[in-house]
């Protein structure tokens, strides 16, 4: 039995499908780094109606473009009732809404449920109860059910599935095979037919298999987190086969052999990973967040700081770094529905030697033309949309640390440290984390109001972390700019705000340049002029410019030397001097 299309169309956005994929794709291209095309070997991406994470989802298949090596296709996807185990689904084909199919790679999940058989029926759950007896036919009756892997769901189901239960007396063990619901917090009669004395006390235990076999493939004819995004994946991945996974709650043992086998079966370079999930879901009129983690006023804070505390377990493969997303999980309790699939890929990827980039976010009280707006407070209820793509530690270069995103979003933050300072009632909002905020780089903040210089100030030296950085010196370059009618002498003021422009320069490690035929106008050779940044010293003194300086002036690279000798304090033509040393200094825009 194959699965079917069975979202409705407004899920999609309409009539026409494949028009919105294209406008989705063609509006979100501005959010791409063509660098990252057919590099990236997994992605997260959320799974709402298209009119809500549309956009979202489409700056990750941007990024991932079409790649056509890709064979295999695992998706991670969630169950939104509550299950243990995994599901997966029978039939050969995977249809979509826009008349075109998925062939299910039938052979790899046969080899799946087959490993996964060996390990099959964990206990999960812990009660007691007693023997009734009530018209004439005999109960277990019990409640309080409790978890050994401390897992709880409320009043939802925590199964749906055949389970086993064994009741153990003093004297004496059984065991029944249901196949009823289990919910939390109410009183259970289950059927016994052995023989016990009445109010016998008992001790109970129940099994859930690690991984269920849906022939009729029901789980998948009412759940969205996979379907949702299969246009997509028929766009990026046209030769690929899809195994299409819903995960449930795993204990310690079954990440364990789930991580074994697809470490052992699977190959990164034609297998391709995608985890559906959304993130923080919200209840405007009680704002459900852990008080703990509310450390301010302001809603988009909370929200950013509670999903930073996942992020940074998420965005870097690491040994433990699935056991921390489940402590976080466990401490926080937030409502991110696909919580299980995080914490099984991070199990599998522990030791891929991966990097998260964010492609972009936002919840459903922004939009994909306003992602940082800031939302102080509100009485309505909005979920949070990230996407991610992930590359191997060896593909970071310098050139490309950041996504189109994430440069925005540190540009932003930037923008929010001036007006928190210049108005008090404005709350600072963070940038969601990406560990690129945390490496150290030399950095220059530079504010311009109407292409007038207001101030610039910054360091070489890789002592700080990115975001650090950009705390200090937008404060710095916006208020402590020493020289002549710049900043510290005429401070940004609240009303010049709309009009001021921020560019924040990173720059890697000096690199010293020989000099050589000073009367050539190409006088150093390898100094690429508006790209890397360019850097004078004595014994005693020192100056730079950064790359945009020798643009904006029209110098050239005689000129431009003229300059910064003048304005380290010596002489115009003193840079040609043994005793003077030349850098040229690697420097990464981001653009406003």
């Amino acid at each position: 039995m194959n699965i079917f299309s069975k979202l409705d169309i407004n899920w999609y956005g309409g009539n026409n499908i494949n028009y919105h994929i294209h406008n989705l794709l063609q509006n979100s291209e501005k959010y791409t780094d063509p660098f990252l095309k057919n590099k990236t070997i997994a992605t997260i991406i959320p799974h709402a109606g298209w009119r809500y994470s549309g956009f979202c989802s489409a700056t990750s298949f941007n990024n991932i473009g079409i790649m056509k090596n890709i064979k295999r296709v695992i998706i991670l996807g969630t169950r939104h009732l509550n299950i243990h185990g995994t599901i997966v689904p029978h039939g050969i084909t995977f249809n979509s809404i826009i008349n075109k199919h998925f062939e299910i790679d039938r052979k790899f999940i046969n080899k799946f449920e087959k490993f996964i058989d060996k390990h099959n029926y964990e206990l999960y759950f812990k009660s007691s109860g007693k023997l009734v007896i009530k018209n004439k036919k005999r109960y277990i009756e019990f409640n309080d059910i409790t978890s050994p892997n401390g897992i709880t769901f409320g009043n939802k189901p925590i199964l749906g599935i055949k389970y086993k239960i064994r009741i153990i007396s003093e004297s004496n063990s059984f065991e029944i095979t249901l196949n009823n619901n289990i919910y939390y917090n109410q009183r259970y009669l289950i059927p016994f037919k052995y023989n016990l004395s009445a109010n016998t006390n008992v001790s109970i235990q129940i099994y859930v298999p690690a991984i269920i076999k849906d022939k009729l493939n029901n789980e998948y004819n009412v759940e969205h987190s996979i379907e949702i995004n299969i246009p997509y994946i028929l766009h990026s991945f046209p030769n690929a086969k899809i195994v299409p996974i819903l995960v449930g709650s795993l204990n310690e043992k079954h990440l364990q052999i789930y991580s074994n086998f697809f470490n052992n079966n699977t190959n990164n370079d034609n297998t391709y990973w995608i985890i559906s999930t959304d993130f923080l879901h919200v209840d405007g009129s009680t704002h459900n967040l852990r008080h703990n983690y509310i450390i301010s006023n302001n809603l988009t804070q909370n929200i950013n700081n509670i999903t930073n505390q996942f992020l940074k377990y998420i965005l870097v493969s690491s040994t433990n770094n699935y056991n921390n997303i489940k402590n976080s999980y466990d401490a926080i309790k937030p409502t991110i529905c696909g919580i299980y699939a995080l914490i099984l890929w991070s199990k599998i990827c522990s030791n891929w030697g991966i990097y998260g980039k964010i492609t972009c976010a936002y919840n459903s009280l922004q939009t994909s033309d306003n992602m940082f707006k800031n939302i102080q407070h509100t009485n309505q209820s909005l979920v949070s949309y990230i996407s991610i793509v992930f590359v191997k530690n060896d593909m970071i270069q310098f050139k490309h640390l950041m996504t189109p995103y994430e440069r925005s979003a540190l540009l932003n933050y930037s923008y929010s440290i001036i007006y928190n300072k210049l108005n008090s009632s404005h709350n600072l909002v963070t940038p969601l984390y990406t560990p690129t905020y945390f490496l150290n780089y030399g950095l220059f903040v530079t504010i311009k109001n109407n292409s007038r210089l207001r101030g610039c100030i910054g360091i070489l030296t890789k002592q700080r972390s990115i975001i650090d950085n950009v705390l200090y010196f937008t404060i710095q370059a916006g208020w402590h700019d020493k020289r002549d009618n710049l900043t510290e002498q005429n401070p940004i003021t609240f009303e010049e705000i709309k009009y001021i422009d921020i560019d924040i320069t990173l720059l890697d490690q000096k690199l010293k340049i020989s000099k050589y035929n000073v009367d050539n106008k190409s006088i150093i050779k390898y100094w690429n002029i508006g790209v890397d940044g360019i850097y004078i010293e004595t014994s005693n003194k020192s100056a730079i410019f950064l790359p945009d300086v020798p643009i904006d002036f029209r110098w050239n690279k005689t000129k431009t030397l003229q300059q910064l000798s003048s304005k380290a304090g010596l002489s115009s033509n003193e840079w040609k001097k043994k005793y003077v040393n030349i850098y040229t200094i690697p420097a990464y825009k981001l653009f406003t």
